[in-house]
């Protein structure tokens, strides 16, 4: 056999091998992805909906002092320490028992008018129980929502 027919055969097979090896490590790094942000998300959520029983306390405060809901002062300078504070959230609102969003701050995801309206969410808010709901994806973000 000749030098340069063993030679095509070794790039061949360094190629064929390379293809694998760089498609396992493409196939690695994105189950990775998806189990860290699997195990992330659970740990943002608490630690978004603790943030979000403090500002539910200061509305719930406004409310009892006879303020009204749509009529609250400084919610959005409010949510702007919020994004200091914690500068992985890149939304905040509040809303009504019927999902109209009253205040907001930052861009809303993709999709955020219709999960404020599903019936899950508002049924969510008929109970007004003081605890966050369970993560949703919308849109592109994690949501995670608490009743006030």
């Amino acid at each position: 056999m000749s030098n340069n027919y063993l030679r095509r055969i070794y790039v061949k097979l360094a190629g064929a091998v390379t293809l694998v090896v760089v498609l396992a490590l493409v196939a690695n790094a994105m189950l990775s992805h998806v189990v860290f942000e699997r195990a992330l998300a659970p740990q943002m959520a608490a630690k978004v909906a603790s943030v979000g029983a403090s500002i539910r306390a200061l509305v719930v405060k406004a409310v009892d002092s006879q303020i009204a809901f749509g009529e609250l002062y400084g919610v959005e300078q409010r949510f702007e320490e919020v994004k200091r504070e914690m500068t992985e959230v890149s939304y905040i609102a509040l809303a009504d028992v019927r999902g109209k969003v009253l205040h907001q701050r930052f861009d809303p995801p993709q999709g955020s008018v219709d999960y404020f309206r599903s019936p899950e969410l508002l049924g969510l808010l008929e109970r007004r129980e003081a605890q966050a709901s369970a993560v949703r994806r919308v849109g592109n973000q994690y949501v995670v929502s608490l009743p006030i």
